[in-house]
Parts: structure tokens; C-alpha cells; sequence
């Protein structure tokens, strides 16, 4: 370990900068800390604005995925109900009831479709 060389009371210290140069270089690193803490607050705020966009995308995908399960249920009580009659010939009200739950069925499907389709579109733009 070096030992520090100690400058005697005597002697006068030279000097590298002026004050006033000393003074500028600490009114340059205060600017610059502005700087950064500035972005830094613009960084937290942009930060907060991609925690809420993705609350809010969270909470859509939730709502997709609790209406394709209610899709999925209702095709398999409409299979349950195919498989009950079996072979027999279906009544005109029993075909008009399957027929139009299955057309419900295959508009929300379709609009689902269509709706992701466009927000993956928006995506790759």
C-alpha cells in the first residue's frame, strides 16, 4: 500500500482550476442530473401508462376467454343433445332450435375471429 504524501501547511497547494471553472463543471453535472432525473420520471410515468394498457388487455382477454368456455359449453350440450335423439328423425321445432343455437354460435365465432384479426393486425403495424 502507498503511503499518501501529506503537503505541508507551508506550501502552497498549485492550482489545476480556477474557482470559477470549478464552479461551471458542478453547474454542468447538476444539469445533467436534471436531465436524468427527468427522464427518469418521464421513464416511471410511461411505465405506468404500459402497467394500465395492460390491466385493461388483461381484463379483455379474460372476457374472451370466459365467452369462448361458454361457446365450448354450449357445443357440447348441443352434441349431448345430438347424441340423446341418436338415429330418430328430429322434430321441425327441435331441428330450428339446434339450428339456431348453432348460428349463434358461428356469428360469435366469426365476430371473435374478426376481433382478434384486428388487433393483431394493429400489432404488426
Amino acid at each position: 500500500m502507498k503511503k499518501i504524501k501529506r503537503i505541508s501547511k507551508d506550501k502552497e497547494v498549485k492550482k489545476i482550476f480556477s474557482a470559477s471553472q470549478v464552479m461551471m463543471l458542478l453547474e454542468k453535472m447538476d444539469g445533467n442530473t436534471q436531465l436524468v432525473a427527468e427522464g427518469l420520471i418521464g421513464l416511471e410515468r410511461r411505465m405506468g401508462e404500459v402497467e394500465a394498457n395492460q390491466k385493461i388487455t388483461l381484463k379483455h382477454l379474460f372476457n374472451i376467454d370466459d365467452k369462448f368456455e361458454l361457446m365450448e359449453k354450449e357445443l357440447k350440450e348441443i352434441k349431448f343433445e345430438l347424441i340423446r335423439i341418436g338415429e330418430r328423425k328430429l322434430t321441425p321445432k327441435e331441428n330450428d332450435s339446434l339450428s339456431r343455437r348453432v348460428e349463434l354460435l358461428e356469428r360469435e365465432m366469426v365476430k371473435y375471429k374478426v376481433f382478434m384479426k384486428g388487433k393483431a393486425e394493429l400489432k404488426s403495424a
